[in-house]
């Protein structure tokens, strides 16, 4: 009975907490679709995602809002640290600990289901803003390729004409700046993969995969789980976008579930294009669901490292910028350059 009587209690804080940011999202929500609707105009029914074209709606549709809820523990953390009574705080934080259990255990139950979590406002908006910045200077300075006016700031990031866009995965120079790694090592990353990989000791690669995509553009389908088939257990990909990417500036999809495609590990030519042998049945299937979203600064986008995923296309004049990371478990590591929290 007592058990019960804390869990009851534990839902009726986070239920709340949660209510009035519930209310606020549910306008923005109504807010934004007029929006989503001139993205998606009616003749744009169909959309390119990597090589391959879907149905709105039918093929790609957006993803869901409802496993987001991680982004309601820093409300939580809050109220712990700001209760004035001991007994009140040590209880406070007792169901604060029980709350990012349970908020954990949703995750994870997404992440073995679909392959993915979409977790939007996440990481300090501020943080991504000072990363952008960074990035957008060097690629001004270094390479050359922002367009600037009097109307073009350079973080504005317009393509300078006949410009295309760059990999700079292993650039350190850039990737290592100190506003990239304040951003792509944030304590709320931290936090979040403990949490998700239950272990408080984890590993980051050195190496980030730093995108900057042109116009028309993209990224093909493919996995991740080929580059790093030696030791992938565990092993997560971490998708920052380092601005807001509307559908138009070529954001990422996933292929929901696709992780749970059974012949990974089959020696095929498929393996040269990242993409396991049954991946070409699997899309003609009629239940075969692609999702993406409007991404804004601050979302962040996690899946397992067999999803198989790809881009839409940058259609519009401005370079897309993102970010990604691996995260695994200590234990598990099996690559030597590794950042350790």
């Amino acid at each position: 009975m007592g058990s019960f009587l804390v869990e009851f209690f534990e839902l009726k804080v986070m239920t709340s907490i949660t209510k009035e940011k519930q209310i606020e999202e549910t306008k923005e929500s109504e807010k934004s679709d007029q929006t989503k609707k001139i993205l998606l105009s009616p003749d744009k029914d169909s959309v390119q995602v990597g090589r391959l074209r879907l149905q709105w709606n039918k093929q790609l549709e957006l993803m869901p809002n409802d496993n987001n809820s991680l982004k309601d523990m820093p409300l939580l953390r809050e109220i712990a640290n700001k209760s004035t009574q001991a007994e009140a705080n040590k209880k406070t934080k007792m169901h604060f600990e029980r709350g990012c259990y349970v908020y954990y255990m949703h995750a994870k139950i997404e992440l073995s289901k679909t392959g993915y979590i979409y977790l939007q406002n996440y990481i300090p908006k501020d943080l991504i803003v000072k990363a952008r910045n960074s990035i957008a200077k060097a690629l001004h300075n270094t390479f050359g390729i922002i367009q600037t006016s009097a109307e073009h700031k350079i973080d504005d990031l317009y393509i300078k004409q006949d410009c295309n866009g760059v990999l700079l995965t292993g650039f350190k120079p850039i990737t290592h700046a100190p506003e990239v790694l304040s951003v792509v090592h944030c304590k709320e990353l931290v936090s979040l993969f403990r949490g998700l990989l239950d272990c408080h000791d984890i590993v980051t690669y050195d190496s980030k995969w730093l995108r900057i995509k042109g116009t028309n553009e993209y990224t093909e389908e493919h996995c991740d789980y080929y580059r790093f088939i030696n030791g992938w257990n565990q092993l997560y990909t971490c998708w920052i976008p380092l601005m807001d990417i509307p559908f138009n500036r070529g954001g990422l999809a996933v292929c929901d579930q696709s992780h749970l495609l059974a012949d990974f590990d089959e020696a095929t030519d498929t393996v040269n294009e990242e993409l396991p042998p049954s991946f070409t049945e699997y899309c003609k299937k009629s239940t075969t669901v692609w999702k993406t979203s409007n991404y804004a600064e601050g979302d962040v986008l996690i899946f397992d490292i067999r999803l198989i995923h790809a881009s839409l296309v940058n259609t519009c004049d401005r370079f897309r910028v993102s970010i990604d990371t691996r995260w695994q478990p200590l234990k598990y590591a099996s690559f030597e350059q590794n950042i350790r929290f």
